[in-house]
């Protein structure tokens, strides 16, 4: 009986490398080799850790760090800067309980 496989977390289609801990959040997702290298996240994740920064320290502005994984999760996810942002401040919504 074969296995089902793992599918990557971050771009939903190549097959994952194993389950592995977040670098942004205390989650552990599936990811592929190649979204690993670059350093990507599972866009809900990256959302989520942001709209929490953000929620935490109004004016938050993201690390250099921080910025790297949104860009590169953003390409490979084939989302806007601008949907981001406003998927950010409707989870920060979500967060706050308002």
């Amino acid at each position: 009986m074969n296995e089902p496989k793992m599918i990557c977390c971050v771009c939903g289609f190549q097959q994952a490398e194993g389950v592995f801990s977040s670098r942004i959040a205390p989650v552990s997702c599936a990811y592929c080799k190649s979204c690993s290298e670059k350093g990507a996240e599972p866009y809900d994740v990256l959302v989520t850790r942001v709209a929490h920064l953000m929620l935490l320290q109004p004016g938050y502005e993201l690390s250099p760090r921080l910025e790297h994984v949104k860009q590169v999760t953003l390409e490979i996810s084939g989302i806007t800067e601008e949907k981001f942002l406003k998927d950010v401040e409707i989870r920060r919504t979500d967060l706050s309980g308002n």
